[in-house]
């Protein structure tokens, strides 16, 4: 084997995948043989993925090879949305470039939203302040690549089918307006059986907890970005479990190294039970060379460096957290409960959480509560 390395122009490379199949490597911009390695790793994660979900018994197309600029008004009258306990949603999503190499790709790693308005739901602030995302209306939230233009992500949506109904509904793709035009997007929507699903199937009501896009942007995670993170709200008597699901990444950098690069920590509190998701992987030079958890390697920058919830080539991770000990166990109220939201900033000289005092890196975040019941459930408005 003959590698040879050149740091002014690390040019471009094509291996063989398991399928027979040509594919580009991405850059070799560093002068590791790793890059083969990781290579093979997202491609065999894309293989046990799969082009579809398992067990799908409906799929909506949204978007076929889009471009950013449109809105797409989609009937989703075909959709299972009282698929009782053996449903689950998803959002399968396929990124390429304008053209047929990974050089006319965009350069720049961007955030990209989705989001849906189905009749009967308010508007929302999609865009956002900074990079897209950060609306009650999200449904999912992408990181665009390094100039690569092989993704394939889906995301389960299942919390989120209250948004949803049988009718024509508005989907809208958004991010940075210089960027639009350097990627080709196929976004479908499915309904798949889950055999083994206990009781719930797709949550028949949701509330809205905490957005950074409403009803005022606040994303800068400032001193003042915690003052006023506190709600009330009434769990449906038919309930049988609740899931808190957030979408959460942190961008930008300033003096105080936040946030893109820097840990953060976000801690939901409902009726004194605490629930902390911390992103500590900026911490981790190799925090985003994760190619079998879907992040597309070999982006022409450093795509490996760990970065606050999110990175280069990948989905944002939804944050799914089971919280019906909360607001189910014995005792506990169904009237008027309590929420409130709060997020910190790792000291690294003081390895300890401190108050946000950022000057303009920010956090893009929305948060809502599912609930669900036993059997089967109407979702939104037939």
């Amino acid at each position: 084997v003959v590698y040879e390395y050149n740091a002014t122009s690390p040019g471009r490379f094509v291996a063989i995948d398991a399928d027979g199949v040509l594919q580009e490597v991405g850059y070799a911009i560093n002068p590791m043989l790793s890059i083969a390695g990781w290579a093979g790793q997202y491609w065999a994660q894309q293989a046990r993925q799969g082009s579809r979900p398992h067990g799908v018994t409906s799929s909506v197309p949204i978007m076929t090879k889009q471009a950013f600029g449109g809105v797409a008004m989609v009937n989703l009258s075909s959709l299972p949305l009282s698929g009782g306990a053996r449903t689950r949603l998803a959002i399968e999503t396929q990124l390429q470039c304008p053209g047929a190499w990974n050089v006319e790709c965009g350069i720049w790693d961007h955030m990209a939203t989705l989001a849906v308005q189905c009749p009967g739901h308010g508007a929302y602030t999609i865009g956002g302040g900074f990079e897209a995302g950060g609306s009650f209306a999200e449904l999912a939230r992408y990181a665009t690549p390094y100039r690569l233009g092989v993704g394939n992500w889906v995301t389960d949506i299942t919390p989120l089918a209250p948004l949803l109904s049988r009718s024509v509904c508005k989907f809208q793709l958004d991010m940075v307006g210089w960027a639009e035009k350097s990627w080709v997007w196929t976004v479908t929507l499915r309904a798949a059986a889950e055999p083994h699903a206990t009781s719930g199937g797709l949550p028949f009501q949701s509330v809205p907890l905490f957005s950074n896009n409403e009803p005022v942007v606040r994303q800068t995670f400032d001193r003042s970005y915690n003052v006023g993170r506190k709600l009330t709200f009434e769990v449906p008597s038919e309930t049988v479990k609740v899931e808190l699901y957030a979408l959460i990444s942190g961008h930008g950098e300033d003096s105080t190294g936040c946030c893109e690069f820097l840990p953060t920590r976000h801690t939901f509190n409902i009726n004194g039970h605490e629930f902390a998701v911390e992103f500590m992987e900026p911490s981790d030079m190799y925090g985003c060379a994760r190619p079998d958890m879907g992040v597309e390697p070999n982006g022409y920058g450093a795509w490996w460096f760990g970065r606050n919830g999110w990175c280069p080539g990948q989905r944002v991770r939804p944050i799914v957290i089971d919280v019906s000990a909360a607001l189910l166990a014995p005792g506990a109220r169904l009237g008027e409960n309590v929420a409130s939201y709060a997020g910190k900033m790792w000291n690294a000289t003081a390895s300890a959480w401190m108050d946000p005092c950022a000057e303009s890196g920010y956090i893009i975040m929305a948060s809502h509560l599912a609930f669900y019941q036993q059997g089967e459930a109407m979702v939104g408005r037939a």
